[in-house]
């Protein structure tokens, strides 16, 4: 009984004060994943700048599990986490920055667009 009041007392992050929710967890991966495609996109194909490379589709986020987070230090928190994508699963070591527009990850361990191989087709435009 005391063992499960103590695992209970410790949360999910070492400092409530730096504890994202999973809907704050959930829009920075989101926000990394839109920047991450925003690269891909403006990146194009090298070898034919008339090339612009899509990427179709974003796999929803359908929930989170095992969250833990450290202490603040030098103004960021880190946190692990596995993200669900319906049947995949993607583990992350993130830190992570509380600013005005909510949580932003600023340093990632995972490549979530990348970690599902998923072929990125190309539009040639015409002009």
């Amino acid at each position: 009984m005391n063992v499960l009041l103590f695992m209970t007392s410790l949360g999910r992050c070492a400092d409530p004060a730096f504890c994202p929710s999973n809907e704050e967890l959930i829009g920075a991966v989101r926000g990394y994943e839109n920047q991450l495609a925003f690269d891909v996109i403006n990146r194009g194909d090298d070898d034919d700048p008339a090339t612009i490379i899509v990427p179709l589709t974003l796999l929803k986020i359908t929930g989170l599990d095992d969250v833990s987070c450290g202490r603040l230090s030098e103004g960021t928190v880190s946190c692990s986490f596995t993200v669900r994508y319906g049947y995949k699963r993607i583990s992350h070591i993130d830190r992570l920055v509380r600013n005005s527009d909510g949580w932003t990850i600023v340093d990632a361990r995972v490549t979530p667009l990348l970690q599902f191989d998923i072929e990125v087709p190309k539009v040639t435009l015409s002009r």
